[in-house]
């Protein structure tokens, strides 16, 4: 099935407080070009039978295992098939198999093998924000971003770390998905960790996106002066 991966960049406001030297990225292309070695690790689309629109206290997959926070009702998550009409404005009826929950969509993701960079769509409410919070395999935070709702509702976040540091888990919690459901959908990872020449490219990848938004900003200075 087609996957929904488009942003709105502009169209929404981001809090971000990353740690040391980590990135935070709000659209999938930059993201990449940061982390030339992520790729889709989890699509929820294998997500079948008995386990697909069941709420459950928890679901592992290949890419990890899927937690839910809330606690009441439990259990809680769920992969939503295609087609349900509960999600956020611009986002119904849904073309893809996306996490989400029953109750409050609050859930913590471990991650089947630690990443230097991590990525996801995200589908919001129109009520509320929801927070994602990245730490490494000894419980650190490495970043914490709180998206707001939207015109469309779907946006997504990266963060690629600081060389040397891994993304082990994180965690999802939104406000008020007990009312209009939110989730997470296509997850892509750097899949090993990179070696040398790869952190090399993915400095180079930071440069070329940091001189894209200072000549971005030239040209806005100069525009407004004409």
């Amino acid at each position: 099935m087609n996957k929904i991966f488009y942003t709105a960049v502009a169209a929404f406001t981001v809090i971000a407080t990353p740690a040391n030297a980590a990135v935070f990225f709000s659209d999938l292309t930059n993201f990449q070009i940061a982390a030339p070695g992520a790729g889709l690790i989890e699509d929820f689309e294998g997500v079948s039978g008995a386990e697909l629109n069941t709420p459950l206290p928890s679901l592992s997959l290949a890419s990890g295992t899927y937690t839910g926070l809330a606690g009441t009702p439990f259990p809680n998550v769920f992969v939503s098939a295609p087609g349900f009409t509960n999600f956020g404005a611009g986002n119904n009826p849904t073309s893809s198999q996306i996490l989400t929950a029953n109750g409050d969509e609050s859930f913590d993701v471990m991650l089947a093998a630690p990443t230097t960079a991590l990525g996801m769509n995200l589908f919001l409410n129109d009520l509320g924000d929801a927070t994602i919070t990245f730490y490494d395999s000894a419980d650190n935070v490495l970043g914490t971003t709180t998206y707001f709702a939207s015109a469309d509702n779907l946006q997504f976040v990266g963060l690629v770390g600081d060389p040397g540091e891994s993304i082990a888990r994180f965690t999802f919690e939104s406000t008020l998905g007990r009312s209009i459901n939110t989730g997470i959908d296509n997850l892509y990872a750097v899949t090993a960790v990179p070696e040398p020449a790869t952190w090399s490219f993915m400095i180079l990848g930071f440069g070329l996106v940091g001189g894209a938004m200072r000549m971005q900003r030239k040209a806005l200075a100069k525009s407004s002066f004409a």
